[in-house]
């Protein structure tokens, strides 16, 4: 666009504009516009007051609220099915990445308590085989006990 062309600078916002409504640096907008981020800005040659030229943005990319250009370049417009298709995989990649490692804490804790659910039958085990031992000794010992006293009689 040439300098002299001014006349159509109405439909655009220069990149300070741009910084100055979105809230962010100047910087990130020039970086956006060599990335050809926002569609139809154009860099003017250069002019007095500023050698390297500047860019000029359509007011309709900034203005229009349901533009999305962040998630991901489109070379073709899509059905509203594929879009449906292509939000649910996100979802589900967004929620299996969440997910998967609460599943694998899950499994780790799972596989603690069986452990220790076995452990804790194998020392009710014990403890009644003890028992048991004990149990059959006292009585074994009282036994005893009682036929030594039919003895003195």
């Amino acid at each position: 666009m040439d300098t002299y062309e001014k006349d159509n600078w109405d439909n655009f916002y220069t990149a300070l504009e741009v910084a100055e409504i979105l809230g962010l640096d100047k910087n990130t907008i020039l970086s956006r516009c060599k990335k050809n981020y926002y569609t139809g800005a154009i860099k003017t040659d250069s002019m007095p007051g500023n050698p390297h030229g500047m860019w000029l943005i359509p007011k309709s990319e900034i203005d229009n609220p349901l533009m999305i250009k962040d998630v991901a370049t489109l070379t073709r417009q899509i059905t509203p099915a594929e879009l449906e298709k292509s939000i649910g995989q996100a979802i589900a990649y967004a929620v299996t990445t969440a997910v998967e490692p609460l599943q694998q804490k899950i499994d780790k804790l799972t596989q603690q308590l069986e452990r220790s659910e076995m452990n804790a039958v194998n020392n009710a085990i014990s403890t009644h085989k003890k028992l048991d031992e004990l149990m059959t000794e006292s009585r074994a010992e009282r036994q005893a006990a009682k036929k030594s006293l039919w003895k003195f009689w």
